[in-house]
């Protein structure tokens, strides 16, 4: 089952590359200046997640990361000129620890949280291909198949064994919970990596968060010497849970892409660091450019996360959007595209309801809507929109909710 997540956000502007005037879809308005980074620089993302640049330079060795927004959107880093990246840029998941989930990189899923006792069991790591909660036990044992599992994006998590051959579902080293593959080789729409799920145990550990999601944009060209990492993270104790956030999302446009730079969006490992064993899903990458004879040198890590294309725009027109509208009774404004949050009370009837919108798909729209309790196992409710009918086109779905734990609703198209 396909899943995925949509934002909508078109801008416009027209822009001079290699002395040839075309429309770029989503250029930057330059409306922020250059960006100059000489040493390790964090910057607060926009609430929309997009900046307007001139010009943007990473030297070497500084690295640029980005604080994460309310909606947790993915980073568009657009400029109107060159693009040179010397260093790096970090929109990688962050390790769980023993008391909480690891957080995604932005535009990533969180990990999810650990448990403690019986009573508070782990909970499932966040995004479409989330790992489910399970126990902290040793990744070669019969008993891995009810560990805590690892996220999913691209691929599926796959340990290695100890004798070089790949592990899949039902087998002694392969834990029943890693999360399913999601999304396109497009990246479109623009999405990062899903969550580890939880382990439960003495103590208890935090899964992994997913990588972030990243698009670099410019009309002219864009230069990489240095890193872009969009890594998932690896679990806080990587001997013995496999429970790593699954790799993100990066996207180049621009009509030249080159340099001998990397980019990487591997799953995390439980492998200390050497991303050999015990992935979580790999992440996507993908370069739309007129020229890319210029990064033969490149390294894409994984390979195979890699597709190439010349569609050099950043956002197409009339992109198809679904979002929740209204939950539990509550009306969210549209436009707000953020996973809703409850924390229903004891007296509150667990079946609620909430309503979706759709605009654009110009047909029938099948849906899942997923309840994520911070503990505990997700549900999902399917439902199917007629936006050919109509546009935009709603709906309102029936769910179970628990009460006096907090939920986090999402809604993935299939």
């Amino acid at each position: 089952m396909k899943k995925t997540s949509l934002w909508l956000s078109v801008l416009f502007a027209t822009l001079t590359a290699q002395g040839q005037e075309f429309v770029l879809q989503g250029g930057s308005t330059g409306a922020d200046g250059p960006l100059d980074v000489t040493e390790d620089t964090t910057l607060p993302l926009p609430p929309d997640g997009i900046f307007n640049y001139t010009t943007v330079t990473i030297a070497e060795g500084a690295t640029l990361r980005f604080e994460r927004n309310a909606l947790n959107t993915p980073v568009y880093l657009l400029a109107t000129g060159d693009v040179n990246i010397e260093g790096d840029i970090d929109v990688a998941g962050r390790n769980g620890s023993g008391l909480a989930g690891g957080k995604g990189g932005p535009g990533g899923f969180d990990g999810g949280r650990p448990g403690f006792t019986s009573a508070s069991p782990p909970g499932a790591g966040f995004g479409p291909g989330g790992g489910l909660g399970g126990t902290r036990v040793d990744s070669g044992s019969g008993a891995a198949q009810e560990g805590a599992g690892s996220g999913a994006f691209r691929s599926r998590p796959v340990q290695q064994e100890t004798n070089g051959t790949s592990a899949g579902p039902g087998s002694s080293g392969y834990s029943n919970n890693h999360g399913d593959i999601y999304g396109n080789g497009l990246l479109r729409p623009l999405i990062g990596g899903s969550g580890g799920g939880g382990a439960a145990g003495s103590p208890g550990i935090g899964g992994g968060g997913g990588g972030g999601a990243i698009l670099i944009g410019s009309p002219t060209q864009i230069i990489l010497n240095g890193r872009i990492v969009a890594w998932g993270a690896q679990s806080a104790d990587r001997r013995n849970v496999d429970n790593g956030g699954s790799g993100g999302g990066v996207r180049i446009v621009a009509p030249i892409f080159a340099g001998a730079g990397e980019i990487n969006v591997t799953g995390g490992s439980n492998d200390d660091g050497e991303f050999q064993n015990n992935h979580a899903g790999h992440g996507r990458i993908r370069v739309d450019a007129f020229e890319l004879e210029g990064a033969v040198n490149m390294s894409f890590t994984p390979a195979a996360s890699l597709s190439a294309g010349s569609s050099v725009f950043v956002f197409p027109l009339n992109r198809p959007a679904i979002e929740i509208v209204a939950a539990a009774g509550t009306e969210i404004p549209s436009g707000t595209q953020g996973p809703v949050r409850l924390n229903l009370p004891f007296d509150s009837p667990t079946a609620q309801t909430v309503r979706l919108r759709a605009s654009n798909f110009g047909g029938v729209v099948p849906v899942s809507v997923v309840v994520t309790p911070a503990q505990g196992t997700p549900q999902e409710f399917q439902a199917e929109i007629d936006n050919g009918a109509s546009n935009p086109a709603e709906v309102d779905v029936a769910i179970e909710v628990p009460t006096n734990v907090q939920v986090t609703l999402q809604v993935w198209s299939r």
